[in-house]
């Protein structure tokens, strides 16, 4: 046995991520690699939009591969269902499962998703595109694979990352078409997240305590789970037409979105219900790390004037 004077193993606490173009084009890469074909299935959260100038990035790469997928329910904070992934789960022919955290809000029964989905002989993809690269908080680290989207997070229009976790089979480099140009990558290995994160959760809170009690909204959130480097903060418009509201704030150069404003037709609505209440209602305000103390006063000024015009 021969005992090195440095260390020469490449996977010794060295995570395996390929860098790809977006994230859906790894999860195409990934999906290439672990469906069997057939009737196998993956089985998806029923939150997934789509938009016509973006499609979905999770829909999207199934539809172009003719993959069979199925939902299981999540509740109104958009958390994994467990009896319901179980009971999907159980009707067999399963090949991978797969949890999103949504808005960067960790899944806190993300394990037991795992323990589930490998008890069914499947592998869990962690969706953490909404998401910083934060180690040691759980982003990433428990599925069997994750994906990140890089331009999602940082100032960059492109890039997504393929992570494969430990004791999961590597899905093979990715084509070269498929990979990430070297703005992203740069911006990912050189980012201060830790001081990234510290700025959202900051701009989240001011924003929060600035929006308490404010007529016709409830915030989507009552705290913020632990590990969690907020997207953005998601409320919820009550009283008034959220597409009114996402208009008026829009044109006052405030850049709120609606993550998901239109789901996927696979997702019924009479199946779905709590789903398709959530996307009704949906409003994300901007609190990313380019944000000041006095774009909170307009971020609120403007939404408040938006919500008493639209109120009458």
């Amino acid at each position: 046995m021969t005992v090195e004077k440095e260390p020469i193993d490449q996977h010794c606490f060295i995570r395996d991520r390929a860098f790809s173009t977006r994230a859906r084009d790894g999860f195409r890469h990934l999906l290439r690699h672990l469906w069997p074909g057939g009737s196998s299935r993956i089985v998806l959260p029923a939150y997934i939009g789509h938009s016509p100038l973006e499609g979905s990035g999770i829909l999207d790469p199934l539809t172009e591969l003719g993959i069979p997928y199925s939902f299981y329910r999540v509740d109104e904070r958009l958390e994994i269902d467990l009896t319901s992934l179980e009971n999907e789960l159980a009707r067999g022919d399963v090949f991978a499962g797969m949890a999103i955290h949504y808005f960067a809000s960790l899944q806190p029964e993300l394990r037991k998703a795992k323990t589930l989905c490998h008890d069914a002989g499947a592998v869990l993809v962690e969706d953490c595109c909404h998401c910083l690269d934060l180690p040691g908080r759980g982003i990433g680290e428990i599925g069997d694979f994750a994906l990140f989207s890089i331009h999602k997070v940082l100032p960059c229009s492109d890039g997504g990352i393929l992570q494969t976790n430990r004791d999961a089979l590597e899905p093979g480099t990715l084509p070269r078409e498929s990979r990430a140009s070297e703005l992203p990558v740069r911006l990912w290995r050189d980012a201060l997240f830790e001081e990234i994160a510290a700025r959202r959760i900051g701009n989240y809170e001011a924003l929060a305590a600035a929006l308490d009690g404010l007529p016709g909204i409830s915030q989507f959130w009552s705290l913020l789970s632990e590990g969690t480097a907020p997207l953005n903060l998601p409320i919820l418009i009550e009283d008034v037409d959220r597409f009114e509201v996402y208009k008026r704030m829009r044109a006052q150069g405030v850049g709120v979105v609606a993550l998901y404003h239109t789901l996927v037709d696979a997702i019924e609505p009479d199946r779905f219900a709590t789903s398709h209440e959530v996307s009704r209602k949906i409003l994300n305000l901007p609190i990313h790390q380019d944000v000041g103390t006095e774009d909170i006063g307009i971020i609120v000024e403007t939404l408040s004037g938006a919500l008493t015009e639209l109120g009458g």
